[in-house]
Protein backbone atom coordinates (compact mmCIF):
# COMPACT_ATOMS: atom_id res chain seq x y z
CA UNK A 1 0.00 0.00 0.00
CA UNK A 2 1.32 3.60 -1.11
CA UNK A 3 0.46 6.01 1.41
CA UNK A 4 -0.92 9.27 -0.82
CA UNK A 5 0.73 12.77 -0.89
CA UNK A 6 -1.10 15.67 -0.01
CA UNK A 7 -3.47 17.37 -2.06
CA UNK A 8 -1.67 20.92 -1.79
CA UNK A 9 1.89 21.16 0.13
CA UNK A 10 0.80 23.96 2.46
CA UNK A 11 1.38 25.06 5.91
CA UNK A 12 0.25 21.95 7.69
CA UNK A 13 2.74 20.26 5.58
CA UNK A 14 5.62 22.96 6.28
CA UNK A 15 4.49 22.52 10.50
CA UNK A 16 4.92 19.23 10.14
CA UNK A 17 8.39 19.01 8.73
CA UNK A 18 9.93 22.19 10.78
CA UNK A 19 8.55 20.20 13.61
CA UNK A 20 10.15 17.07 13.16
CA UNK A 21 13.46 18.61 12.39
CA UNK A 22 13.27 21.21 15.06
CA UNK A 23 12.44 17.91 17.92
CA UNK A 24 15.29 15.81 16.44
CA UNK A 25 18.01 18.26 16.20
CA UNK A 26 17.22 18.87 20.08
CA UNK A 27 16.96 15.46 20.85
CA UNK A 28 20.50 14.62 19.22
CA UNK A 29 22.07 17.94 20.55
CA UNK A 30 20.30 17.78 24.59
CA UNK A 31 22.72 15.15 26.76
CA UNK A 32 20.87 11.73 26.69
CA UNK A 33 19.62 10.08 30.33
CA UNK A 34 18.27 7.11 29.05
CA UNK A 35 19.13 3.58 27.78
CA UNK A 36 18.33 2.51 24.40
CA UNK A 37 15.98 -0.01 25.65
CA UNK A 38 13.75 2.87 27.74
CA UNK A 39 13.79 4.98 24.41
CA UNK A 40 12.56 2.27 22.46
CA UNK A 41 9.96 1.13 24.56
CA UNK A 42 9.10 5.11 24.60
CA UNK A 43 9.06 5.28 20.99
CA UNK A 44 7.49 2.06 20.70
CA UNK A 45 4.22 2.98 22.83
CA UNK A 46 3.83 6.38 21.79
CA UNK A 47 3.22 5.68 18.13
CA UNK A 48 0.88 2.82 19.18
CA UNK A 49 -0.69 5.46 21.02
CA UNK A 50 -0.83 7.99 18.15
CA UNK A 51 -2.13 5.23 15.89
CA UNK A 52 -4.68 3.95 18.52
CA UNK A 53 -5.86 7.77 18.95
CA UNK A 54 -6.32 7.97 15.22
CA UNK A 55 -8.22 4.73 14.58
CA UNK A 56 -10.66 5.64 17.41
CA UNK A 57 -11.13 9.33 15.94
CA UNK A 58 -11.86 7.42 12.64
CA UNK A 59 -15.23 5.05 13.05
CA UNK A 60 -18.46 4.94 12.30
CA UNK A 61 -20.94 7.16 12.86
CA UNK A 62 -18.52 9.56 14.01
CA UNK A 63 -15.97 9.73 11.15
CA UNK A 64 -14.09 13.03 12.98
CA UNK A 65 -10.46 11.95 11.06
CA UNK A 66 -10.11 14.65 9.10
CA UNK A 67 -5.79 15.52 9.38
CA UNK A 68 -3.99 16.58 6.92
CA UNK A 69 -5.94 16.50 3.12
CA UNK A 70 -7.26 12.81 3.41
CA UNK A 71 -10.00 11.06 5.31
CA UNK A 72 -7.19 8.05 5.41
CA UNK A 73 -3.52 7.93 6.49
CA UNK A 74 -0.84 9.65 4.46
CA UNK A 75 2.82 9.92 4.14
CA UNK A 76 2.75 13.13 7.11
CA UNK A 77 0.83 11.15 8.86
CA UNK A 78 3.11 8.46 8.76
CA UNK A 79 5.96 11.01 9.82
CA UNK A 80 3.64 12.41 12.29
CA UNK A 81 3.32 9.28 13.99
CA UNK A 82 6.86 7.65 13.71
CA UNK A 83 9.26 10.19 14.38
CA UNK A 84 7.72 13.73 15.62
CA UNK A 85 5.06 12.48 18.38
CA UNK A 86 7.27 10.46 20.47
CA UNK A 87 9.83 12.84 20.76
CA UNK A 88 7.52 14.97 23.46
CA UNK A 89 7.53 12.30 25.71
CA UNK A 90 11.56 11.26 25.25
CA UNK A 91 12.07 14.96 26.34
CA UNK A 92 9.65 14.82 29.50
CA UNK A 93 10.98 11.19 30.54
CA UNK A 94 14.61 12.34 30.17
CA UNK A 95 13.66 15.65 31.59
CA UNK A 96 12.44 12.98 34.80
CA UNK A 97 15.22 10.70 34.66
CA UNK A 98 18.07 13.64 34.99
CA UNK A 99 16.35 16.09 37.35
CA UNK A 100 14.19 13.35 39.52
CA UNK A 101 11.76 15.83 40.70
CA UNK A 102 9.94 15.32 44.44
CA UNK A 103 6.74 16.70 45.65
CA UNK A 104 4.60 18.61 43.98
CA UNK A 105 7.08 19.06 40.81
CA UNK A 106 6.92 15.21 40.61
CA UNK A 107 2.91 15.44 39.91
CA UNK A 108 3.57 18.12 37.82
CA UNK A 109 5.88 16.29 35.38
CA UNK A 110 3.81 13.18 35.37
CA UNK A 111 0.81 15.48 34.36
CA UNK A 112 2.92 17.37 31.66
CA UNK A 113 3.97 13.91 29.80
CA UNK A 114 0.65 12.84 29.46
CA UNK A 115 0.08 15.62 26.67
Amino acid sequence: MILPLPKQFDSNEIYIIISTVLSWSLMFKLPRHLSAVTITIIWTFNVFLALLADITISVKPNDFYFTIDHKTHELFDVLLHFATYPTLSYFVVNFYQHNKPKGLKHYFILFFGQG
